[in-house]
């Protein structure tokens, strides 16, 4: 090994195609992929944050 490191930057610049998924596709995805605690956190921030 030669002890060699670096820090790379990436950036994200736009999108070339969109998702065929919709939003609440992967919303429930997510959801489903998240612990009962992790959903009852998820549904604490969101009662808790004033609709725009």
């Amino acid at each position: 090994e030669c002890g060699h490191t670096f820090v790379m930057n990436l950036t994200f610049s736009h999108t070339l195609s969109p998702s065929a998924k919709t939003g609440d596709a992967m919303v429930q995805k997510i959801l489903n992929a998240l612990s009962p605690d992790q959903r009852q956190m998820a549904l604490d921030l969101l009662k808790a944050t004033p609709a725009a």
